[in-house]
């Protein structure tokens, strides 16, 4: 059966080169970030304009194989208050379970752990509204 979509062979991917969350206060959402998964700055690649204002950071996440760029857009922020645009994997509902406690004890009010279509998950949100949810790798 031949599909109107059908593949045509071209050049691959790599890989994802980054992640981008839009924030209102890059300190502030370091902070977080830093708080909640242990994220670290990579000094060396921040984004400054022409004027010398730092516009971006990228920050590492252990257990991500790319770093996570943090942006400085407080026009945009609205834009992904409620969405998801990064689904993290966790391996399974121990380690999700582990995740609840660590979350209760820095007091980031998030989700219970819930049985979904793809797994079990925790939701909670980014200090700029933006939905974090951790999935586990088995159904």
């Amino acid at each position: 059966m031949s599909s109107p979509h059908s593949t045509i062979p071209g050049p691959t991917l790599a890989g994802i080169h980054h992640l981008r969350y839009f924030v209102q206060d890059i300190t502030a959402s370091f902070l977080f970030f830093q708080r909640v998964f242990g994220a670290t700055r990579i000094a060396e690649l921040d984004h400054v304009d022409a004027g010398g204002t730092l516009f971006a950071i990228m920050i590492e996440i252990p257990g991500l194989a790319v770093p996570v760029q943090l942006r400085y857009a407080p026009d945009r922020v609205h834009d992904v208050a409620g969405y998801e645009p990064i689904a993290f994997a966790v391996r399974d509902e121990h380690d999700l379970e582990d995740w609840r406690q660590h979350l209760d004890s820095i007091g980031v009010i998030h989700s219970p752990i819930k049985k979904t279509m793809a797994g079990h998950a925790i939701e909670f949100a980014s200090p700029d509204g933006a939905a974090l949810r951790l999935y586990t790798r088995t159904p």
